[in-house]
């Protein structure tokens, strides 16, 4: 039996990733109207190796999502999250758009290499459940900080077909 290093599993997994994402394409994702977004592929390499399947609901979102957080305008993120949504971080809880947008989604952004990585997804009834890791750097007072930890988003199709964020734990 050959044992490989190291290196070569790296090497071979970012070379499944980078085959998939080349092999993505361009649609329009209903929540943003005529906004162009390049689709993730309906799978993803984690970084142990596995292959996730992404919900096809789902598939138009990440994209999107990863950009309004790269970008400076916190009302970007609108379209992800529900009137009523929840989010748990290590520096609070947020209860609602406003309070979210206001105290947790302004203060953050940008966000610079922004990764996320699901390593599942669940259904619990009508709603998706999403786990895994994510990645970014922040600038705080002039220094570049790595940030990354554990995330869990609870995903609920709305009245008007549309699916949103009702709960996010960040870890």
């Amino acid at each position: 039996m050959r044992s490989y290093s190291a290196a070569t599993r790296l090497f071979s997994m970012l070379l499944v990733a980078f085959l998939f994402t080349a092999c993505a394409t361009t649609t329009s994702s209903p929540q943003e109207g005529d906004v162009l977004v390049t689709t993730q592929p309906a799978a993803v390499v984690t970084a142990e190796g596995n292959i996730v399947t992404v919900p096809t609901e789902l598939v138009t979102l990440h994209p999107g999502l990863i950009t309004a957080w790269q970008g400076t305008d916190p009302g970007a993120l609108r379209v992800y999250f529900s009137d009523e949504a929840v989010v748990v971080t290590p520096a609070g809880t947020f209860t609602g758009w406003e309070q979210i947008h206001t105290s947790w989604i302004t203060p953050a952004l940008p966000l610079t290499s922004y990764v996320l990585t699901p390593s599942s997804f669940t259904r619990e009834g009508d709603i998706i459940v999403e786990s895994g890791n994510y990645l970014y750097r922040v600038t705080k007072e002039g220094d570049i900080e790595d940030m990354s930890g554990t995330y869990t988003y609870r995903w609920r199709q709305q009245p008007d077909g549309t699916w949103r964020l009702v709960a996010v734990d960040v870890k």
